[in-house]
């Protein structure tokens, strides 16, 4: 019937409403020849997407065409949008070399740095002050904009198989405290709850690495606040990411899991062992959800922008009030009571 069906639609149109991913496409952009290994977001709805056939692409995402097409002499690892300027961004290549370039006008190499092994992962800082990649063999090269040496750090552990150091996977840079959500205007309960954790620091960064770790760098001194462990995480090149409060770190495995940590490393923090003579904490305590066999690795998990999971519990508490008082009224109905 007709009113069947104009339910079944507004049910149809409020579970879409509702969903914080919608399972159908928005758009699908085709024009690599192997593996896309990282995609960068820019603040202008640009998109950057690193592949294996040594090339980066520039999409639009109003557009199904490819804009322009950045050619490198090995395979891409790692790409990053600037975050003020975007005509700006970074990639790391096979070639050992970290480029910036300038999309405008024909995209050409601005400046680059010859590191001493394959550059693995590249970031911006907060400010844009800074450029960081990441090296094969565990170590953090620090640049500024046009690409001078600042300093390097190493992601090794003191003893062990991993000692020599591995793969940086991942760099991320915590937010700063008026970029999180917490400068949204938002009801007053929902900002209370969260001040629990650490908000916005431009001065630390995450380092993810294939020594099953990720570290948590005070960028002040270079000097290692905590790792967080109990993640398998050998050889694919994952990223580890931080929620928009700055409260938790979310990463993908080897092994089929999702590993959530709270990043707070207070002392009295009971998520927290404390190691005196290093001067840091570690985190060995996690939520895992299991996505997959474990013969299948989560190479990217990243927490839900809030303000969609926001307007999502609003949509279901419209909702549950809306069914509630639509009971109400019928069960009045029913009982013959006016409403």
């Amino acid at each position: 019937s007709i009113d069947s069906k104009e339910e079944n639609t507004k049910s149809n149109n409020t579970s879409k409403s509702n969903n914080i991913v919608n399972t159908t496409p928005y758009r699908v952009y085709e024009g690599h020849t192997a593996d896309v290994i990282d995609v960068a977001w820019s603040k202008s709805n640009f998109i950057l997407s690193a592949s294996v056939d040594q090339t980066v692409s520039l999409w639009l995402v109003s557009r199904n065409e490819r804009i322009h097409l950045f050619r490198h002499p090995d395979i891409v690892t790692s790409v990053d949008f600037h975050p003020i300027h975007d005509r700006y961004f970074i990639t790391g290549c096979f070639d050992k070399r970290l480029r910036l370039w300038d999309i405008i006008p024909d995209g050409i190499v601005r400046s680059w740095f010859q590191a001493s092994e394959i550059v693995t992962a590249v970031c911006f800082s907060s400010d844009a002050q800074t450029v960081v990649g990441g090296l094969i063999n565990g170590q953090v090269f620090f640049y500024s904009f046009d690409m001078k040496y600042i300093t390097q750090m190493n992601c090794k552990n003191k003893q062990g198989k991993y000692k020599a150091g591995r793969k940086i996977t991942g760099l991320c840079y915590l937010k700063p405290s008026n970029q999180t959500y917490t400068s949204v205007k938002l009801p007053n309960d929902v900002i209370s709850s969260s001040n629990n954790g650490i908000l916005g620091h431009k001065d630390r960064l995450l380092i993810t690495s294939n020594d099953n770790r990720i570290r948590l760098i005070q960028i002040e001194n270079y000097s290692l606040l905590s790792k967080y462990r109990n993640i398998k995480n050998s050889s694919m090149q994952i990223k580890a990411s931080v929620s928009e409060d700055n409260k938790y770190i979310i990463s993908g495995s080897d092994n089929g899991l999702i590993h959530i940590w709270n990043i707070n490393f207070t002392p009295n923090n009971k998520w927290f062992n404390i190691y005196p003579r290093h001067n840091y904490y570690t985190n060995s305590v996690n939520e895992t959800i299991k996505c997959t066999d474990s013969s299948i690795a989560v190479t990217t998990a990243i927490f839900a922008p809030y303000m969609s999971v926001y307007h999502v519990l609003a949509n279901d508490k419209a909702d549950y009030f809306l069914s509630t008082i639509t009971n109400i009224k019928e069960n009045r109905i029913n009982n013959d009571y006016e409403f």
